[in-house]
């Protein structure tokens, strides 16, 4: 028989083969938790998928028998048209006949092709001042100078001081001036 302190010895190293056992009993059932609660949130998810893309199918199920019936509607309604089409025959086009044309109307034609509009001259911008002041000196002259009037006072009648006013500038801007373009407007 074996002494005790061999069973002593056998009974320690099977107490610490029972401890690691334990240990290694525990990781693994904390690691099999870990892997139940992935399993549950994986099979959730794939519940959700699931459930998404059922909902999906149904409403491409639904457009899609809406697309069929518009195709069939618009198949209808193009038969019908063409049923209802007057098939017409398209007329024979004419063939053309080549032309001998005058040589007077050809030379005619390629003048035509060649001319332009005329362009309208254009005024230069002292033109059109000395044109506005011409007129402005017509209109001043064609006005009747008044009467003086030893009465009145000249400063009071302003019409009568316009009057000459306009007279005197006629006098003094006329074509005879020497150099027309010393006029500063």
């Amino acid at each position: 028989m074996a002494s005790s302190e061999e069973l002593r010895a056998e009974n320690e190293r099977m107490l610490r083969d029972i401890h690691t056992l334990l240990s290694a009993n525990t990781t693994l059932q904390k690691e099999m938790l870990k892997i139940d609660s992935e399993r549950d949130e994986l099979e959730a998810t794939g519940q959700k998928k699931v459930q998404t893309l059922a909902e999906e199918l149904e409403t491409v199920d639904e457009e899609l028998e809406t697309l069929r019936s518009q195709c069939q509607s618009m198949s209808e309604v193009l038969s019908n048209s063409q049923e209802n089409e007057v098939e017409e025959e398209p007329e024979p086009e004419p063939t053309p006949f080549p032309r001998k044309l005058s040589t007077a109307f050809n030379q005619t034609l390629q003048r035509a092709r060649g001319m332009s509009m005329p362009r309208k001259r254009r005024t230069s911008t002292v033109e059109k001042m000395t044109h506005g002041v011409r007129d402005g000196l017509t209109k001043a002259a064609s006005y009747m100078v008044p009467p003086r009037h030893s009465s009145r006072d000249p400063s009071k009648s302003l019409l009568i001081s316009t009057h000459s006013h306009y007279g005197n500038f006629r006098r003094h801007s006329g074509p005879y001036r020497k150099n027309v373009e010393t006029v500063v407007l």
